[in-house]
């Protein structure tokens, strides 16, 4: 797939057409904004709007997450802020920006859609000759609080949700979804695996292109890996379906199931939650997750409390009976000294069995000492 607007084009492969038309739609999306043609590559942009054109032709589809971020800016097509020449552009104007963004969306969209402005701007104004004054997006501050999810689907919620899914005419997402719980795998890293990346008799796949940058190889559970041995052994994907036609299958379960705040992304939430429960550690979570720092490990960590209650009422159980044994050991100690006044030292049988009886007749033994307390 190819796009070429004033004169810049930019082309990228996919597995399928829909993945490809999907991808040229969200670039051409906030580029549609500016009544006026924007600059060619040797021209400095003159609005806000011409710098953010150039910056989707340009530099998006070299971001490893370019389609991803352009949905983040996709909202600007036809905005205001378009307008603004940018030697005009002040932190007011995008302050306001901010404060209307955040009538609608979560504060954390908002950051995200401010940590491309601000290298969006510094590109502009470096590289392009753009006359922004500055970069005003730099003292805009987007103040986010706890905005994780907190929503974690109940046993029988997630086996009615995969119920759905397995009614939908999208086999496919279902591998996906179903994978996801058991790896705790992105949606990106589950769609980018190859045959070459799997390992069936290790029980491994390696994902050479992570969010983070960090390659990392997950282990598969032997549900993962039969789900796995399913599937038809071909170059290119393993998974042969888009981001958006999981989205669309995602979206049709969960309104069927009638709970709103549930994406797929969560099923990483779900998929680490249960290995916390499973008694898998810190380390070996992180290593499956990828995550490098307790801080963002622990957003993904949901306990139910329903599991934490039988936690606890196995745990009291085995102190009650751990008790009971406590208590019973006393008095079997004293049953045994009244029954043996030797305390059982005295040997069983034998010549030493003999002496021993030798020695209590001459009143030289002293019961309850052994040899080392007597001298």
């Amino acid at each position: 797939m190819q796009v070429r607007r004033a004169g810049v084009k930019t082309s990228r492969t996919f597995a399928t057409r829909e993945e490809a038309q999907l991808w040229a739609d969200s670039i051409e999306a906030p580029l549609r904004h500016s009544q006026k043609p924007v600059p060619g590559a040797a021209g400095a942009p003159r609005t806000f709007g011409d710098a953010l054109h150039r910056f989707a032709v340009q530099e998006m589809p070299r971001r490893r997450h370019g389609a991803n971020e352009a949905y983040v800016l996709a909202h600007l097509k036809g905005h205001w802020l378009l307008a603004i020449p940018c030697r005009e552009l002040t932190t007011q104007h995008l302050a306001a920006y901010r404060d209307e963004r955040l009538q609608v969306v979560k504060p954390g969209t908002v950051r995200r859609a401010f940590n491309l402005l601000k290298p969006l701007i510094d590109i502009a104004r470096d590289e392009w000759g753009a006359p922004f004054n500055g970069n005003p997006a730099r003292g805009v501050t987007v103040r986010v609080g706890d905005d994780s999810r907190q929503g974690r689907l109940h046993a029988d919620q997630m086996d009615r949700f995969l119920a759905l899914l397995r009614r939908g005419p999208n086999q496919e997402a279902v591998r996906v979804v179903e994978l996801a719980l058991e790896t705790a795998m992105r949606r990106s890293e589950l769609l980018k695996l190859t045959w070459d990346d799997i390992d069936l008799d290790a029980g491994t796949a390696h994902l050479s292109t992570t969010k983070n940058g960090h390659p990392r190889t997950v282990a598969l559970t032997p549900k993962a890996i039969q789900l796995l041995q399913e599937l038809p052994h071909r170059r290119g994907p393993v998974l042969r379906c888009s981001a958006s036609s999981i989205r669309r299958a995602f979206a049709r379960a969960r309104q069927q199931l009638g709970v709103e705040d549930f994406c797929f992304h969560q099923t990483r939430h779900e998929a680490i939650s249960r290995m916390w429960e499973l008694g898998l550690s810190e380390i070996e979570i992180a290593n499956q997750s990828g995550h490098k720092d307790w801080k963002m490990l622990r957003r993904y960590s949901h306990v139910q409390a329903e599991t934490l209650a039988e936690k606890l009422k196995g745990i009291t159980a085995a102190n009650v009976r751990h008790g009971r044994q406590r208590q019973q050991a006393p008095e079997a100690a004293l049953a045994t000294s009244e029954s043996d006044p030797s305390h059982g030292l005295a040997p069983a049988s034998g010549p030493l069995r003999q002496r021993w009886e030798h020695l209590e007749r001459d009143g030289e033994t002293e019961p309850g000492l052994d040899c080392e307390e007597r001298h």
